[in-house]
């Protein structure tokens, strides 16, 4: 959900430059708490800072569905 509000709160023209560079950073800290290699942090920051770059995905909770996919995984995984 965190990077939801990233890409909302960088809505307009100046999110082509400030979604780019806040949704990669939280896209890096996202993927190191779920304790990802640093080839996923990479991938992972640049694929959030796309989507937060990216215009007309402010409305779309892309990162809250990825979010809900991968608890859903880890809690599959428990015994």
């Amino acid at each position: 959900m965190l990077l939801d509000v990233v890409d909302l709160a960088t809505y307009g023209p100046a999110g082509l430059y400030g979604g780019f560079l806040l949704g990669g950073a939280v896209g890096w800290w996202l993927a190191g708490r779920y304790g990802a290699s640093q080839r996923l942090r990479i991938a992972a920051a640049i694929a959030a800072a796309v989507y937060a770059a990216t215009p007309a995905t402010e409305f779309l909770p892309l990162g809250t569905l990825a979010g809900v996919i991968l608890r859903l995984g880890e809690l599959r995984r428990q015994p």
